[in-house]
């Protein structure tokens, strides 16, 4: 089943004359647009792949230690709370660029999300089967199981899906959401691990990530952002990144 296309950025304009609004510029944060084809989901971010310096978590989410992330792009329903930061466990659907330097934490996502890809591909369910369906109609497939072992999670593969191009690994699982802690979410991920090519150069994670517990989202609609999403960040050019705060 084919995914629908996307309807592209609604950007929020003072007047017909405005542009985009430069985040960078404002004395707090705001959103820079929304997503017409997802329930106008606010973009807080929305950077190029050859930004040499984008957002970090510090400046951004509040309820969450930084550990060394730059945020290429964000679209959230988040809240705020009273310093204007982004309450990182108040959303329903989030869309998240971002890339790290820190080796030691690239050495665990390695690992880690090489064993669910693993499980994704073993996994001997399709994608395509479940794309007329909304986020609800995913969970409640895996509802049972994950009620009897809460602390599980389900893949699915959505490698046949990727742009061309791409040399990352891509997945769906569904689980505990960690996020608010309450109830279960799903997820889709890709990820790059990229090794140094020159002497200068840092090992470099990049992940492209979509979070969803509004069980009324067209599965769909997610899924062609999020692909939409990796044919523009896949292969970003190396770029030497710093002035992240880990924790």
């Amino acid at each position: 089943m084919g995914l629908p296309q996307e309807t592209g950025l609604l950007v929020e304009m003072s007047d017909s004359s405005d542009g985009p609004v430069d985040v960078r510029q404002m004395a707090e944060l705001q959103s820079t647009a929304v997503l017409e084809s997802i329930s106008s989901l606010p973009v807080w971010f929305n950077y190029e792949p050859d930004e040499g310096n984008p957002e970090i978590y510090e400046n951004t989410f509040w309820e969450i230690e930084p550990s060394g992330e730059y945020l290429y792009y964000l679209a959230g329903d988040y809240k705020k709370n009273q310093k204007e930061y982004l309450n990182y466990t108040s959303p329903s659907t989030v869309f998240i660029v971002y890339v790290t330097l820190e080796a030691d934490n690239i050495a665990i996502d390695k690992s880690d999300r090489g064993y669910e890809q693993k499980a994704a591909e073993q996994s001997l369910l399709d994608i395509d089967d479940f794309l007329a369906g909304s986020v609800g109609d995913v969970i409640d497939r895996f509802k049972p199981h994950l009620e009897s072992n809460p602390d599980d999670t389900q893949f699915i593969s959505l490698m046949h899906l990727l742009p061309e191009g791409s040399y990352g690994n891509a997945r769906l699982t569904v689980g505990k959401n960690w996020i608010n802690n309450q109830g279960l979410k799903l997820s889709l991920a890709y990820e790059e691990f990229r090794d140094p090519a020159a002497v200068e150069e840092k090992m470099r994670g990049v992940f492209i990530e979509a979070h969803c517990m509004n069980l009324e989202q067209p599965l769909n609609v997610i899924v062609a952002h999020f692909i939409k999403l990796v044919g523009r960040y896949k292969a970003m050019p190396y770029l030497s990144l710093n002035g992240a705060t880990r924790y």
